[in-house]
């Protein structure tokens, strides 16, 4: 499996750019095979319609106005096979270089705790579509770009109709402002490793929530497992101070699912009652400021 290395480097654009996929712009040129290609692009958005031009019937992203959750447009990401190769349907607020590097991203200063949307995914056989955002800060002695945070949501089964999710960010470094969001949208899982056909749309995408650097001064590290889980989650907790802490537990809708108080630094949760899949854990202070955010898996 070929997939996207992400290489970072800051663009010019603030936030989420034209997060409903409301604005396109027309294009003109030659296909790989030499005819007469149109098309249109996502404002401030950079799809594989630039890397692989197939054809009128071939586009890889597409301007949709019936799968949608806002007023007008989605984005629709198709995933493509030609001349030998196939290739995911990509969408990113970076820059495709090649066939597998992503780099760029919108300035984004913000610790957000939540990046939520709507989608759509309908694979062909078992393929595998993602939704992830990164959150990153410039490293000025690696001279390279440090994670932050991160988030991912994987899809695999086909939904009906648009579908709301809401991702929270696991945060890898609690002392530092990130700098530059990058957000990488796939109908496949990547090149050389695609089903063509399968379709994945999205809109209505959103960043929500605050994550502060204060709050985790009290937090010195938190261990989650057993990954995957089944019946029970375990929380080991260390703090620099004593102070008061809940937990919360969604699905990747965004949905709580369960809630309780942390009553001690070890915490048992029973997740029994819970289906199988992707889940986020969240443990707030008595503010509901968020002080960890993590994605967990059950499997039963």
């Amino acid at each position: 499996q070929i997939s996207f290395c992400i290489l970072i480097s800051l663009s010019a654009y603030s936030q989420i750019p034209n997060p409903g996929f409301e604005h396109w712009t027309s294009y003109s040129g030659t296909s790989i095979f030499g005819a007469p290609i149109s098309g249109e692009y996502p404002d401030y958005w950079q799809t594989t319609d630039s890397i692989f031009q197939y054809g009128t019937a071939g586009h890889s992203a597409v301007r949709e106005g019936t799968n949608k959750c806002d007023t007008l447009f989605s984005i629709k990401l198709i995933s493509q096979s030609a001349l030998g190769n196939s290739g995911p349907g990509v969408a990113t607020n970076g820059k495709l270089t090649g066939t597998s590097t992503v780099t760029g991203g919108s300035p984004d200063t913000a610790r957000s705790a939540q990046f939520s949307g709507c989608y759509r995914y309908v694979p062909t056989n078992t393929d595998t579509g993602s939704i992830s955002a990164y959150l990153f800060k410039w490293n000025t002695t690696s001279s390279a770009r440090d994670t932050i945070a991160f988030t991912k949501m994987s899809m695999t089964a086909t939904n009906s109709a648009m579908t709301p999710f809401m991702l929270s960010f696991a945060y890898m470094d609690w002392s530092r402002q990130p700098d530059t969001l990058l957000i990488i949208l796939q109908s496949s899982p990547g090149f050389n490793n695609a089903q063509a056909g399968s379709i994945l749309y999205v809109d209505s995408l959103r960043l929500s929530g605050y994550v502060g650097i204060s709050e985790n001064v009290y937090v010195r590290e938190v261990k989650i497992y057993p990954q995957p889980a089944q019946n029970e989650l375990n929380v080991q907790i260390t703090l620099n101070r004593e102070i008061e802490m809940t937990y919360e537990i969604a699905d990747i809708t965004g949905r709580k699912v369960l809630a309780g108080n942390i009553e001690s630094g070890n915490q048992t949760i029973d997740i029994n009652a819970l289906s199988r899949g992707n889940y986020f854990i969240s443990l707030r202070n008595k503010e509901k400021a968020i002080l960890y955010s993590s994605k967990f898996i059950v499997s039963k």
